[in-house]
């Protein structure tokens, strides 16, 4: 109703959001009120109403999206993909005491997945503005040492493996010279422009699958 917040009791599940302009409603803990309708978080009070931040569209079910357009040109990586890391001197994989480095030995790079949760169930593209951080799926081919590991890297440290996500260092990747992405660190709000140069190598998840047999076809429907 259009009474004032004081007219109103909520059980203890709910909260009374709204204004006075607007009216009030018991909604659940995790909804805002929206007139006389309670509506999902993600969106803000702006003048007694829920809505999306301005750079943020409302879609069908009334939850806010991304507004911002995609690039012109693709990154080529993708969320839940995965890839090789390879510089000019070998691939990438985890070393001794659960460092990463170049590796000589032909079974023992890893394998990794960028993921923007922790679930990585998403297949978005990875572009330069995006936050992610890297799921080792492989690991040391020979002992499966770190496999199924988190990467961190602090700053002016090497890259380990950490077993939580909420450990793992967040991660940003841009397109770079010579057919290279470069990886860097997220701190204060993508300001630091130093990177890790490198070739990714998008390969197989799982190397038994059958929809392998179409990775280098461009005809092939499956």
């Amino acid at each position: 109703g259009n009474d004032s917040a004081s007219s109103h009791c909520c059980d203890a599940k709910q909260h009374l959001p709204g204004s006075d302009k607007a009216g009030y409603r018991c909604c659940p803990l995790d909804q805002f009120a929206r007139g006389v309708v309670c509506s999902s978080l993600g969106k803000i009070l702006a003048d007694g109403e829920c809505v999306c931040p301005f750079d943020m569209i409302e879609d069908a079910n009334g939850l806010c999206q991304d507004n911002t357009p995609e690039p012109s040109c693709k990154s080529g990586l993708y969320e839940g993909k995965c890839y090789l890391f390879k510089v000019s001197d070998g691939l990438f994989g985890p070393g001794m005491g659960g460092q990463y480095d170049v590796v000589d030995e032909s079974r023992k790079f890893g394998k990794f997945r960028f993921c923007k949760t922790e679930a990585c169930s998403g297949r978005s593209s990875i572009n330069p503005r995006d936050e992610f951080r890297i799921y080792d799926v492989h690991g040391d081919g020979l002992t499966a040492q770190s496999s199924g590991l988190w990467m961190t890297w602090a700053p002016q440290s090497p890259m380990e493996t950490t077993a939580t996500w909420r450990k793992a260092s967040r991660l940003a990747i841009t397109r770079w010279a010579d057919g290279k992405y470069c990886l860097s660190q997220v701190f204060d709000a993508f300001a630091n422009q130093q990177c890790f140069p490198m070739w990714v190598v998008e390969v197989p998840c799982d190397i038994r699958a059958p929809e392998n047999n179409c990775l280098w076809s461009e005809s092939c429907s499956c």
